[in-house]
């Protein structure tokens, strides 16, 4: 990517919802609300808050389907800007080649998407304020099996965490405070200066930054690389970061834990920045 970080542009959609969409929002809107209600009362069998979960996450699939997907073609003369990392046996599984023929919506261009535009809900509860500035910067992975490489594409996983996390988990929102799609955008979760439930133990004094997809066999494309970078720079410039924070791999801070991936763990290890260690 050539272009940096660019944490305020926004842009409107080029997509529209069809009558197909507006009757699946509709039926999302009503399931949500039943999802929420069975949530709040005992009596409900915890089975069937269960169905209702997974109700909620497959209709956010299908409504996902309904949506056209806006593309470019991906730029054969931007090819030379792209270095494809190999150490170990992990390797970005791109090859130029492979490149030149995906398509994406925007062209090396990173966008912060906010969480309206990839839909987010509200969150179930209070999400609480860091009552300092992070120590550490988490790297995690969600460790999906999908490969999501379009914006539609990233922004359905995000919402199907957020489902996961608030319905599932019972938490009160999205675990992380940024995602990374391997479409080159940033996807606000519970955004800057916000606790999250991503590392146990350490979420009062971290930010925690997911890529979507899983890397214990492989590495995140540059687009993604080169976008989390951006953000942790961007943070420190505008000071939600410390200068002298420590970059961790989740499972640094959780022994027990793969993410994020063997081979993202070990591309972590030759980040560099102007501060931080």
């Amino acid at each position: 990517m050539t272009v940096p970080l660019r944490g305020v542009e926004t842009g409107p959609s080029n997509e529209t919802y069809g009558p197909r969409s507006r009757v699946a929002i509709l039926f999302l809107t009503v399931l949500s609300a039943i999802t929420t209600f069975s949530n709040r009362h005992e009596y409900i069998l915890h089975s069937q808050k269960d169905v209702y979960t997974e109700l909620l996450w497959k209709s956010w699939k299908f409504l996902d389907s309904l949506n056209p997907i806006s593309t470019k073609e991906f730029s054969s003369s931007s090819k030379n800007d792209l270095d494809i990392e190999k150490f170990g046996d992990c390797e970005q599984e791109e090859s130029r080649e492979h490149l030149e023929k995906v398509h994406f919506s925007e062209v090396f261009k990173s966008k912060f998407i906010h969480r309206n535009e990839w839909g987010a809900i509200e969150p179930r509860g209070k999400v609480n304020d860091l009552q300092k500035l992070p120590k550490y910067v988490i790297i995690i992975h969600s460790a999906s099996t999908e490969r999501a490489l379009t914006e539609n594409q990233c922004a359905a996983e995000v919402r199907s965490y957020q489902i996961y996390h608030m319905y599932n988990k019972g938490w009160s929102d999205i675990a992380y405070n940024f995602l990374i799609g391997e479409d080159g955008n940033v996807y606000e979760g519970r955004g800057w200066g916000k606790e999250g439930a991503h590392t146990l133990g350490h979420n009062k004094e971290s930010i925690g930054i997911c890529f979507i997809g899983n890397f214990e066999k492989r590495l995140p494309n540059q687009r993604a690389l080169k976008a989390a970078k951006d953000l942790i720079r961007r943070g420190v410039e505008e000071g939600k970061i410390p200068t002298d924070f420590i970059l961790k791999g989740h499972r640094d801070l959780r022994p027990n834990f793969l993410s994020p991936g063997e081979c993202l763990y070990q591309g972590l290890q030759k980040w560099t920045f102007n501060h931080g260690k």
